[in-house]
């Protein structure tokens, strides 16, 4: 009776197309003093480009470092990470500061903190005004304070230290945020050259050469040529069959 013949599967997705190049590296390095039944120039290609995949990786995972290191410190240079050094000035702590200088301005009359985009909450049988507590609500609150500062110039009731203190922790945390933009760009950038190594990118196939996808599909097609009669051959070399 005919039999369909076994497909043996080189796989389309990153994870299992690098498990799959350890796999085979790792049978051609342990043939136990036996000649390796994978095509030596093939192995030293896959076995280099393997080598280049992982280096990437060591980069990507090193700018990832940065972007969690640079993301506390810019919640911490807002005032809002819950290990916040209390003694640090942080936006939050100006803002703070900003508000009891102009209610001792106004008698504590905390209507006069809504020109300068502060909120007035109702609170129990009064009122107050909290300090928002996210790096969005924040950042709109500062703006309102720095642009009604801009506008009032030299009459501004705030103030000039307290100005000067939030423009510059202002600055701060933008310019994090800035170098954060550069080094998310930076892991996008790196993380498509390492898909372009596998060979997984967009309008890259199974011709596209020094790829893993491309030396697995010719060390395969090696392969089921020698072992065109015992196709389970494979399945002892690392590969899938179907």
């Amino acid at each position: 009776m005919y039999q369909t013949p076994a497909k043996v599967l080189v796989p389309l997705e990153y994870h299992p197309l690098l498990n799959l190049a350890e796999k085979v590296l790792a049978k051609h390095r342990t043939t136990e003093g036996q000649t390796s039944v994978f095509p030596a120039p093939i192995m030293d290609s896959l076995a280099e480009t393997l080598g280049e995949v992982n280096a990437t990786n060591d980069k990507l995972a090193a700018i990832e470092t940065r972007i969690k290191t640079n993301e506390e410190r810019y919640m911490a240079t807002l005032g809002l990470s819950p290990s916040q050094n209390p003694d640090a000035d942080s936006v939050s702590r100006v803002v703070g500061d900003i508000r009891k200088a102009i209610l001792d301005i106004y008698s504590q009359n905390e209507n006069s903190l809504t020109q300068y985009g502060y909120r007035v909450k109702v609170v129990g049988d009064g009122t107050g005004i909290a300090i928002p507590d996210t790096p969005k609500g924040l950042n709109q609150l500062t703006s309102q304070i720095l642009k009604r500062a801009n506008l009032e110039g030299e009459y501004c009731e705030i103030p000039a230290d307290l100005v000067e203190r939030l423009r510059k922790t202002t600055g701060t945390a933008e310019a994090i945020l800035e170098k954060n933009k550069q080094l998310q760009q930076a892991h996008k950038t790196t993380t498509q050259y390492r898909d372009s190594l596998v060979g997984i990118l967009r309008g890259q196939h199974h011709k596209t050469p020094n790829t893993l996808r491309f030396y697995l599909i010719s060390a395969r097609d090696i392969l089921m040529r020698m072992y065109r009669e015992n196709p389970q051959e494979l399945l002892n070399l690392g590969f899938t069959l179907k």
